[in-house]
């Protein structure tokens, strides 16, 4: 994931490429297990290549999760990013 210093620099750039770059959908979760695939991936491969492409994370706790430093954001339809918990737009 990004830092606090390179979310917020991309925000105030409003660089969308640097935060697309970091955007997962939640793909999968289940009792101790979260999987995470980029948002503009199809193919529900989780092979050995996908995992070192970053495609997919495959969390198995809390903590790893919260390594990753991430945040909840919506998309609309028309693909912006809105802050999740405001509905304001990020860019």
């Amino acid at each position: 994931g990004m830092s606090d210093d390179e979310y917020n620099d991309a925000i105030e750039a409003k660089d969308k490429k640097a935060l697309c770059e970091h955007l997962y959908r939640v793909q999968k979760l289940s009792f101790g297990k979260y999987m995470f695939r980029r948002h503009v991936e199809t193919n529900v491969e989780a092979n050995s290549e996908s995992r070192n492409a970053k495609k997919y994370y495959e969390i198995q706790s809390f903590k790893a999760l919260f390594t990753l430093n991430p945040r909840k954001v919506s998309i609309t339809s028309l693909g912006e990013i809105l802050d999740y918990y405001t509905k304001e737009p990020i860019i």
